[in-house]
């Protein structure tokens, strides 16, 4: 997911990548998943290496647990980077029936649908190849108990808890986060948190447009 950006990053930072249950390679325990269960573990994976304070970036469901840190993690989070994310995921029936789909067919029954609303009709075909081929090896239970996870999500009432400075990174085509979403999420975090957009990118704008998210990120880091 972020393999454009990690020389960049590493250059100034000790990087450190997790996986999503069934994503990426990752084990897929049973479920049903649990938003706090996902913060703890990840917590616990820092313990284990011996970081106290970090800075997070999180993509989508990514960004569902950056917020969790925001909230629950606020004495150990220096700074947060919210990418194609917000608080509530919409009404729960369309991801309880992606959620079905895949469980039934596995994630090639909604990766053309997945890749329609992660990349515009103007990203590189190269493109959309390379992530539809990492979407389709994805664990079907671990996707689904994510889609599940999304399906019951609301972290709406507690934005105003976080207190990390915050860049909201929006992509100007992404049918799940809008521009509007991304302001609203801004808003609701608070004077600590700024909105940028990015023109003409799907749901995966760190792809799309590499460079300017490395950049953005890091000058967001780098700001002290």
């Amino acid at each position: 997911m972020w393999e454009a950006q990690l020389p960049t990053w590493s250059e100034h930072f000790n990087v450190i990548t997790t996986e999503h249950p069934g994503h990426g390679g990752a084990d897929a325990p049973p479920g049903p998943y649990e938003l706090d269960e996902l913060g703890e573990r990840l917590l616990v994976q820092l313990d284990a290496r011996g970081v106290e304070r970090f800075a997070f970036a999180g993509l989508s469901l990514g960004g569902v647990l950056g917020q969790w840190l925001g909230v629950h993690a606020a004495d150990r989070l220096d700074h947060l980077v919210l990418l194609a994310t917000k608080p509530y995921f919409g009404p729960p029936q369309p991801w309880l029936d992606r959620a079905a789909k895949v469980r039934a067919g596995g994630p090639e029954a909604v990766a053309d649908m997945v890749m329609g609303r992660w990349f515009p009709p103007s990203a590189s075909p190269e493109l959309v190849a390379h992530y539809r081929e990492l979407f389709v090896t994805s664990d079907r239970e671990g996707y689904a108990n994510c889609a599940e996870l999304l399906a019951t999500l609301d972290l709406r009432p507690e934005l105003s808890k976080i207190t990390a400075p915050t860049l909201v990174l929006v992509a100007g085509s992404d049918p799940a986060v809008t521009p509007e979403e991304g302001r609203e999420l801004a808003d609701a975090i608070g004077d600590n948190a700024r909105l940028v957009v990015l023109p003409d990118a799907g749901h995966m704008p760190q792809a799309q447009w590499p460079r300017a998210v490395s950049g953005l990120v890091l000058d967001h880091l780098l700001a002290g």
